[in-house]
């Protein structure tokens, strides 16, 4: 039996979760036995209808977040990654003692391993503290005490599940990142390199006129030249970047956002006040990313920090160059 556990649904379009699916399948595909646990959808979160069935060997088990907890209870079971995911995993654990446990999540990582769990791997997506120091770097003065507190609390966490579990990164920048982040206890800690791939059926370059076919079927222009954008809307992912950028680029280039968000408001406000509304086509979640790598010129990765970026593999079977920041302005990129 191999337990899958990640923080969102895994049916959610365009977050981590997409590697799991990909796990689930593999494991089904070799014969064995897999069982997901993942959170509850939030409300009005897009999901992949056609992934969400699964085969009928697989098991989903999901829990809701502990919002409605108080403060204080939610601290004393912080440590075992939540009353709730422990409870989870503990009653797993009477069921499937032999099971390997594989989580994208630091509190599922520390969940099982609380549970007795002794086969726990983690696959690192990010470590917590770069990623809000991205978000710290370019949040208003307003915001950055809460993401100050958060990048010490959930940093905190992140750094004893690393230390609990067998770890498992997509890139040498994440096992460095990860070093230096335990290095005080576990200087020798073994962090193995696994390095993913894709669906070759679904990421390839366009043929003949599928361009054109895919630009009229989404509505994009097919008379510009357009730059992508795929990812979370969120401070550091830089979007902001690419669309100030945008005023220094003849009038031929437009940009096309695809992806949702807690900054999505933010980025239409500033599409209106640098009058770019006709050049920024904000084109929402979608599941068929593939289509818009096949129907655009170039993939932009303006991101503050990036732990691996399956994007730049996805946009290079798809025939697309790409271009983040280069390493002389201090962003940390695993792309170097």
């Amino acid at each position: 039996m191999i337990i899958f556990g990640c923080r969102g649904h895994y049916a959610a379009i365009g977050r981590v979760e997409n590697s799991i699916r990909q796990l689930v399948q593999q494991a089904v595909t070799s014969g064995q036995q897999a069982l997901i646990v993942c959170r509850e959808p939030l409300v009005g979160e897009a999901m992949d209808a056609a992934v969400a069935v699964l085969p009928r060997t697989v098991e989903v088990l999901t829990y809701c977040d502990e919002l409605s907890d108080s403060l204080l209870r939610r601290l004393v079971f912080l440590s075992r990654g939540g009353r709730r995911l422990a409870a989870f995993y503990r009653l797993l654990y009477r069921r499937h003692v032999q099971a390997v446990v594989i989580v994208r999540h630091n509190r599922h990582a520390l969940a099982a391993r609380w549970s007795w769990f002794s086969d726990v791997r983690y696959l690192v997506p990010s470590l917590t503290r770069a990623q809000l120091g991205a978000e710290l770097f370019a949040a208003h003065w307003l915001g950055k005490p809460v993401i100050g507190l958060h990048m010490l609390v959930d940093g905190a966490i992140q750094r004893r599940a690393l230390q609990a579990v067998t770890l498992y990164v997509f890139s040498p920048s994440m096992q460095q990142q990860i070093h230096r982040s335990i290095l005080l206890r576990q200087r020798g800690k073994l962090i193995t390199l696994v390095k993913p791939g894709l669906d070759a059926t679904r990421f390839r370059a366009s043929s003949g006129n599928e361009r054109a076919y895919l630009r009229g079927r989404y509505g994009l222009p097919n008379d510009q030249r357009l730059l992508l954008f795929v990812g979370r809307f969120s401070r550091g992912k830089g979007v902001n970047y690419l669309l100030e950028a945008l005023l220094f680029l003849p009038r031929v280039c437009s940009v096309v956002l695809v992806g949702e968000g807690e900054q999505e408001q933010a980025l239409r406000g500033l599409v209106q006040n640098l009058n770019l509304v006709s050049r920024v086509t904000f084109a929402g979640s979608t599941s068929a990313v593939e289509d818009y790598y096949r129907a655009c010129d170039l993939c932009v990765v303006p991101t503050l920090t990036e732990g691996f970026g399956q994007i730049f593999i996805e946009a290079a079977a798809c025939g697309l160059r790409s271009v983040p920041f280069h390493r002389s302005t201090g962003v940390s990129s695993a792309t170097h």
